[in-house]
């Protein structure tokens, strides 16, 4: 029996989880303690509670509601956070019968259900769906229709479709178009068949290398600054003349472009009080030139995604206070570190040819400070700006 299959037996037949929460206050760490769980309830599956107990710990820091709910390992790694699950179900609001397809344990489909008059949660791997069907049942939804296949064999009738392929080989996630299940020929059949359908694929793909025939829109979706999808989207989930768009969540700041490659004009400055760093979707979506142009910041090396200005204001992004700037010399940045006695520094590089990991070696840090050291490339030149975060 599989582990999926154990767990939601397990949760379906005791009304009574007296267990699951002494184990949810174990030390899983203490192997004499499991082993006289198993011994005292050998009538339930407690290895396999054991694994849920580790996975909700992991999976609480995404989302509020990770004890409510059944995970395998996998569809605890893919689950996403609130914010982006009701993002998604923002997206299908106004459509009555869809379908998630790859639906993994139901996370988004938990957000994307409410008010539909059906939706089909498609998945390949049964015991995945055992745990997706039990998941809806705790949400209280009883208008959805699970279908044990693959995404290429879905032929229902919906106005929308979902689609979050799995790109996990193994234990590594794959980036590519290669790497995906469904395939990239599958996504293109399911847009052509369906017209409106949102692809959720990996923040790290060479978008533009893809050839798609229908207008569409690529969105940059950021959580607390952290980059988490590319959502491809077509039909009318595509913003009408929008080829990308950056969404910051959970402040729900949107920004778009009608283009897919050019940005507007960057203006330089030289170094001013703050350094400011765009949040990873504005980055990732190329528009950090639209931003600052909008939001008055300025460009310290036309080829680096950092901003400069004199003025700390409420943006998607990161403040740093400058203390101080001087070009390149790695003894004058040792010397500096020593009598400003930093014990310990985060260090960001922009156009800079050594790692963080190898610089870090060169330098040693002895002190009670802080501080957060930025190596740039600033026109021909590299120049070590100190700051700290500004709140």
């Amino acid at each position: 029996m599989s582990y999926e299959k154990k767990i939601v037996d397990f949760f379906r037949n005791n009304s009574n989880l007296t267990i699951m929460r002494e184990i949810e206050n174990l030390d899983l760490s203490n192997v004499s303690s499991i082993d006289k769980l198993i011994r005292l309830y050998p009538q339930y599956p407690i290895r396999e509670l054991i694994t849920l107990s580790k996975i909700r710990k992991r999976t609480a820091s995404k989302t509020s509601d990770a004890y409510k709910y059944l995970y395998s390992d996998k569809s605890g790694q893919q689950a996403s956070s609130d914010s982006l699950c009701k993002y998604h179900g923002e997206k299908f609001r106004d459509f009555l019968v869809i379908a998630d397809l790859c639906c993994g344990a139901g996370m988004d489909l938990v957000s994307i259900a409410p008010g539909k008059e059906l939706c089909f949660a498609v998945d390949t791997d049964e015991n995945t769906l055992l745990t997706a069907e039990y998941n809806c049942d705790q949400a209280g939804f009883n208008n959805v229709s699970f279908v044990n296949s693959g995404a290429e064999l879905f032929d229902e009738d919906v106005q929308a479709v979902f689609i979050d392929p799995d790109r996990r080989i193994g234990q590594r996630r794959s980036i590519s178009l290669e790497g995906m299940s469904p395939d990239w020929d599958c996504v293109l059949r399911l847009i052509k068949k369906y017209e409106n359908v949102a692809v959720k694929m990996s923040p790290a793909l060479d978008y533009r290398s893809l050839k798609i025939e229908v207008p569409h829109t690529f969105e940059f979706i950021s959580v607390h600054n952290e980059l988490k999808e590319i959502l491809l989207c077509t039909g009318v989930l595509a913003e009408n003349g929008i080829r990308r768009k950056a969404v910051v969540l959970p402040e729900n700041y949107i920004l778009g472009s009608q283009s897919l490659n050019s940005e507007t004009q960057i203006q330089l400055s030289t170094l001013k009080e703050f350094v400011f760093e765009p949040d990873s979707a504005i980055i990732r979506a190329g528009l950090v030139s639209d931003y600052a142009e909008l939001n008055k910041l300025f460009f310290l090396d036309e080829h680096i995604a950092l901003l400069t200005t004199n003025e700390r204001t409420e943006l998607s992004g990161r403040f740093y206070s400058v203390i101080d700037s001087f070009s390149y010399n790695l003894k004058k940045l040792q010397k500096y570190i020593r009598e400003n006695r930093i014990g310990s520094a985060s260090i960001k590089t922009r156009g800079f040819s050594d790692t963080v990991e190898n610089f870090r070696k060169k330098i040693t840090f002895r002190g009670e400070n802080s501080c957060v050291i930025f190596i740039i490339r600033n026109a021909k030149k590299h120049e070590i700006i100190i700051t700290e975060e500004s709140d």
